[in-house]
């Protein structure tokens, strides 16, 4: 958007003098802030940018798009070397310890759908953590709650110091495995969610016409293998399916127009059945694009 003053008629007397200049003034174009955060699944664990199967490399064609290079990238994840400010291209290469390949989570998915669909400046700040529960690890006063508000607040100061308007467009949250292996922090997930949605858009500061999208975890599968494997800490596995039905419900009751759920039940998962592979992150980040693009 211009605001112009051109043409504009001064009046002296009984005539009218016509400036000799027009002066402009143009505002900073807006950077839209997407913020990722939540466990292993927002880090996407085992979803890596080279599949092991099929060997396709996720950021080659066909299948890329110019928002890996153009999407701007800052992170802070658990095990992930990097990601500092200044931000990076998205393609950035996010090297988990120990493994022979990068890693990617939703924040692909999310920003080439976005892109595509006309949202061109965009900011990607990640900020996850592997095994952590919303009843102790993001709780007010936590570690990894300060972290994440630390990492938006110096990536909307960069953005303002490099010539940008910053707007946080969305906040997208992957997360509560953790929470549905433990009965009192399954038992209490709704009310926990609840006020970590609050402390959000307080503290960053999320609108509240903005969305806050929720991947919706679902840990059947993952119980059935601790089934097979005689690995449940209750029998016959009743009190993960429990706890899992309880983390589930939480995340389905809060939705509202601005608060927004995207299921991952029928996503693929590999061998543990607990982490999304790297075609199932494509499909999350995707997910969160179509349900929040209309409210960024």
């Amino acid at each position: 958007m211009r605001w112009l003053i051109a043409g504009a008629m001064v009046a002296v007397g009984s005539s009218f003098v016509v400036p000799s200049a027009v002066a402009t003034i143009t505002p900073p174009p807006t950077l839209t802030l997407l913020i990722v955060s939540g466990q292993s699944n927002a880090v996407g664990y085992q979803s890596f940018v080279i599949d092991p199967k099929t060997h396709k490399n996720v950021f080659a064609e066909p299948g890329s798009s110019a928002a890996d290079r153009r999407v701007l990238f800052t992170f802070q994840e658990s095990g992930v070397q990097g990601g500092a400010l200044p931000p990076v291209p998205l393609d950035t290469p996010q090297k988990l310890s120990l493994t022979s390949s990068s890693i990617f989570g939703p924040e692909i998915g999310l920003s080439r759908y976005l892109y595509s669909t006309g949202h061109k400046n965009l900011l990607v700040v990640k900020v996850a953590f592997s095994g952590s529960s919303l009843a102790v690890d993001w709780a007010p006063g936590s570690t990894n709650l300060a972290l994440l508000v630390t990492r938006v607040h110096q990536a909307v100061a960069w953005a303002k110091s490099n010539g940008w308007n910053p707007v946080i467009g969305g906040f997208y949250w992957m997360q509560g495995e953790r929470d549905a292996t433990d009965a009192s922090y399954a038992a209490s997930y709704r009310k926990h969610l609840l006020q970590f949605i609050n402390q959000i858009r307080h503290e960053l500061p999320l609108k509240s016409t903005r969305p806050f999208v929720i991947g919706q975890i679902d840990l059947a599968d993952f119980i059935h293998f601790e089934v097979v494997h005689h690995l449940c800490s209750t029998k016959g596995c009743a009190g993960e399916q429990l706890w899992n039905s309880e983390v589930m419900k939480a995340q389905a009751s809060v939705t509202s127009k601005y608060v927004l759920l995207a299921k991952t039940a029928k996503l693929p998962r590999y061998q543990d059945y607990l982490h999304l592979t790297d075609a199932a992150e494509l499909a999350l980040g995707k997910a969160f694009g179509v349900l929040s693009h209309s409210k960024i």
